[in-house]
């Protein structure tokens, strides 16, 4: 009788359906001892495994491997496991670890699909065996992906219902989403004060807080940014597809309308500039003087002095030239008062703040006057489906779906209706507003912060300053401050009112833009 050789068993199991095919942990144990007693094999230990193949990352395994390096005499001559996809489902790593214990002089074998490794055309079928199982696995995750992405085309939450919801299940089985209180009621009020600016959102997650709100603030961040709460299914992006909303089947806790001004403030969510020196703030023109000797640009800083601190513009160079910060700025602010606009063009400019005005005016009256029609229309299907509810022809059912879905839109509608209902604009007031900018760019620039300063200056002039301590001799005006303050010209060049707007349009502060309303004009007549 040859002497027993030694081996181990490897089982492994990764999920619960897995039983009903054959591969319960049992089933296996069972077919590797019976196939070692008919061969007179030697089982040292049986190792039992639940993670998944995909990779070598299992727990149980590295602590055996671990002790396969360890420990020369715990080796075992061969590891046996029923199948090849007991073993792994990714071919790269199976071919990598069979050569890692190859070297420690253990094989491996799979009983019901054996391959003697020593012949070298058995490697091919190896290859199927193991390529297999990766392929199983690589069509079972598309085929998952694609059920989700059509459950969604179909307006259902495919995963944890998000706060304010509660995951349900219909009587054939289909999952689907609910609101439910209080969490759903403190949800649709956070939602309602940060739309309304009551409360940012750190405060809103303190109101939801105090009202009973039991979950931590990255959960009630993670609830304000998902869609499902207006009853909306994102679909996400794809190489064929855009990204888009889908309607949801569940019943929504917060309009549309309310749910996207939340994420129009969170997105222009102010940032937290960093703090200036007082240094930065006294010297705002660091960046656009340039050396009259040498021509490099020129920095600034400040100089203790026996009373007072004093500031110098200074040259990055050698050459020693500097320039004090109080006379240039004097220097720069006479320069700016001397920017008057020419009298020939004032009616043409008045013009053209009506007439972008007016035209704005005519675009938000359209759009109520098409928002009051929808909201009438839909006022009126609400009426002609309970006539045919009470003449028999819908149902209940179908009379509460039509309603409720209506019942949606008005409210969404309304909101935005509301949102157009704005005070009537003062015109005569706007226009004298937007006339006297052009003349006041000294005042502008002396009342300004550092930003406000240095962005002037950036529209003002296309290149850098020049000073000799007397004079600032700006080498070249922008295209804008030369059609505007050139008196040369003086407005005598053709310029229609669409080139009328995008050179004078970013010379605006965003209060007086916001104060015009160009930012949500159309167009501008020529």
């Amino acid at each position: 009788m040859q002497n027993m050789y030694s081996v181990d068993l490897y089982i492994r199991v990764s999920t619960d359906e897995q039983a009903d095919r054959g591969f319960s942990q049992r089933y296996q144990e069972e077919v590797l001892k019976r196939h070692c007693e008919l061969n007179q094999i030697q089982v040292n230990a049986v190792l039992f495994d639940d993670h998944s193949a995909k990779d070598f990352n299992r727990p149980e395994w590295n602590r055996l491997l671990r002790l396969y390096k360890k420990s020369k005499k715990d080796r075992p001559r061969q590891i046996l496991f029923t199948k090849w996809d007991r073993f792994s489902r990714n071919t790269g790593d199976a071919y990598s670890m069979i050569r890692t214990l190859e070297v420690l002089g253990i094989g491996v074998t799979a009983i019901e699909q054996p391959l003697d490794l020593s012949i070298p055309e058995n490697r091919l079928i190896l290859a199927v065996y193991l390529a297999t199982p990766e392929v199983e696995n690589i069509r079972r995750g598309l085929n998952i992906k694609q059920g989700i992405r059509r459950a969604k085309k179909e307006g259902r939450c495919t995963g944890m219902a998000p706060v304010g919801f509660v995951n349900m299940t219909m009587e054939n089985g289909q999952k689907y989403i609910t609101p439910v209180n209080p969490l759903a009621d403190i949800m649709r009020m956070a939602f309602e004060r940060i739309a309304a600016k009551i409360n940012n959102i750190a405060q809103a997650y303190q109101f939801a807080v105090d009202n009973g709100f039991n979950k931590s603030k990255n959960c009630f961040w993670r609830a304000i940014r998902n869609p499902l709460c207006c009853g909306k299914v994102l679909i996400p992006a794809t190489e064929t597809e855009i990204e888009r909303y889908v309607k949801g089947i569940h019943t929504p806790i917060i309009s549309e309308a309310t749910f996207f001004k939340v994420q129009q403030i969170i997105n222009h969510k102010k940032q937290k500039s960093r703090k200036r020196s007082q240094n930065e703030d006294l010297l705002p023109l660091r960046g656009f003087l340039i050396c009259k000797s040498c021509g490099k640009i020129m920095t600034g800083s400040g100089s203790q002095g026996k009373s007072k601190k004093y500031f110098y513009y200074h040259c990055r160079s050698s050459c020693g030239y500097r320039l004090r910060a109080d006379n240039a700025h004097q220097l720069l602010y006479d320069v700016l008062r001397s920017f008057q606009l020419s009298e020939t063009y004032l009616p043409f400019c008045e013009k053209v703040l009506k007439q972008t005005i007016a035209k704005e005016q005519l675009f938000k009256t359209q759009t109520a006057s098409h928002l009051t029609k929808r909201i009438n229309d839909l006022t009126d299907k609400i009426n002609r489906s309970r006539e045919l509810l009470l003449k028999g022809d819908i149902d209940g059912s179908d009379y509460k779906r039509i309603k409720s879905d209506c019942e949606t839109d008005l409210k969404i509608l309304t909101e935005k209706l509301a949102m157009q209902q704005t005070k009537s604009r003062q015109l005569s007031k706007d226009v004298n507003a937007g006339l006297k900018f052009f003349s006041k760019l000294h005042q502008i620039y002396d009342e300004g912060d550092i930003q406000t300063k240095q962005l002037l200056l950036s529209v003002i002039f296309k290149d850098y300053l020049i000073s000799d301590g007397g004079n600032i001799f700006q080498t070249k005006l922008s295209n804008t401050m030369n059609i505007l303050y050139d008196q040369n010209t003086a407005f005598t060049t053709p310029c229609s009112c669409i080139n009328f707007r995008e050179r004078i349009f970013p010379l605006f502060s965003l209060e007086d833009q916001s104060d015009f309303g160009w930012q949500n004009h159309i167009a501008l007549p020529n």
